[in-house]
C-alpha cells in the first residue's frame, strides 16, 4: 500500500505554486509530482508558475509599483480574455486550455509572498534556509507569526496592499481550512500588525 496521500484536483493545483517554488517536500511533493507527470495540463500550469517565479525574482517584487505583481495581474487578465490558439511545434500542454484567471491570481499572490519571504528572511534571520508546505520553515517556527483568514471576496490588490503596509510576508498556507501564516520582523511589529489586521474586517475574517 502506497504512503503517498490521495489529493483532490483542487488540492494539487493549490500545491503547484509550492512545487514551482521548490518548497514542497515529503509525501505531498511526491503526490503532486506524480499528478503532474500524468496530466499535461498540470504540467503546463507548473511550467507557467515557474516562469512567473523567474520573472518575480528578476524584478524588485517588494515594490508595489507598476512592475512585478501588478503587471503580472494585468497580463493574467489579458490572457484570460484571449482564446487559446494551437501552435505547431509547442508541447501538447502549451496548447491546452489554461486554468481560470482566478487560479492564476491566487497563485500569483502566494508566489509573490514566497519570493518576498525568501528575500526578507535573509534579513530577519541572517540565514538562507527556507521550507514550506511539507517541511517546517524557520519562519513558521518563529514566534513572530500570525495566522490569518482572509474574506472570500477580498481582492489580491487589497491583500497585497495590507501586507506591504504592515511589513508582513506569507510564509505558509493556505491550510486545509484556508488559513495563511504571516511573519513579522519582530514582536512589536507583530502586535501592531494583528491590531491592524483585525481592524480590516472588510477583508480579514480572523487574525491571531
Amino acid at each position: 500500500m502506497s504512503d503517498t496521500p490521495e489529493l483532490s484536483r483542487d488540492e494539487i493545483e493549490a500545491l503547484l505554486v509550492f512545487l514551482a517554488n521548490d518548497t514542497l517536500e515529503g509525501e505531498e511533493r511526491a503526490a503532486v509530482e506524480a499528478a503532474v507527470a500524468a496530466d499535461p495540463q498540470l504540467a503546463g500550469e507548473l511550467e507557467a508558475l515557474k516562469a512567473m517565479r523567474r520573472e518575480m525574482q528578476s524584478e524588485d517584487v517588494s515594490s508595489p509599483g507598476e512592475m512585478g505583481l501588478a503587471r503580472l495581474m494585468r497580463e493574467i487578465d489579458a490572457e484570460a480574455a484571449t482564446p487559446v490558439v494551437p501552435q505547431a511545434g509547442l508541447p501538447e500542454a502549451a496548447n491546452l486550455p489554461s486554468a481560470p484567471g482566478s487560479f492564476w491570481k491566487i497563485a500569483a499572490v502566494v508566489l509573490f509572498g514566497l519570493v518576498v519571504a525568501q528575500t526578507a528572511y535573509i534579513g530577519y534571520d541572517g540565514g538562507t534556509d527556507f521550507e514550506l508546505a511539507g517541511g517546517q520553515s524557520p519562519a513558521a517556527s518563529a514566534e513572530f507569526t500570525i495566522r490569518v483568514a482572509f474574506a472570500e471576496d477580498a481582492s489580491e490588490a487589497e491583500i497585497r496592499a495590507l501586507l506591504l503596509e504592515q511589513g508582513l510576508v506569507i510564509v505558509d498556507g493556505p491550510s486545509a481550512i484556508g488559513l495563511y501564516t504571516l511573519a513579522a520582523p519582530d514582536d512589536a511589529a507583530r502586535a501592531e500588525a494583528v491590531t491592524a489586521l483585525v481592524a480590516r474586517d472588510d477583508i480579514v475574517e480572523s487574525a491571531e
